[in-house]
């Protein structure tokens, strides 16, 4: 698929020479197709990111809380017994 792009994309530098044909459309759909799924992977990987961000964001906040909780019970406790 690669040298079908490169031929798609430059074909006078993939065979050497110059005035190779242009590319078929067999070729030209197969760089559509080629960019098309780029794409889709460059709209999976921004997904990805946002929901790592969301994750992180939950993760801090379920830290925190944690933390308030623990200081409320040692509090709670250091009452009970003075």
């Amino acid at each position: 698929m690669e040298s079908q792009i490169v031929k798609a994309i430059a074909p006078s530098s993939a065979g050497g020479t110059k005035g190779a044909e242009s590319p078929s459309e067999a070729e030209l759909s197969a760089v559509a197709k080629y960019k098309e799924m780029i794409r889709e992977q460059d709209d999976q990987i921004q997904h990805l990111r946002q929901r790592l961000a969301a994750l992180d964001a939950q993760y801090i906040t379920a830290q925190v809380k944690q933390l308030f909780y623990f200081r409320y019970v040692i509090v709670i406790l250091i009452f009970l017994f003075i």
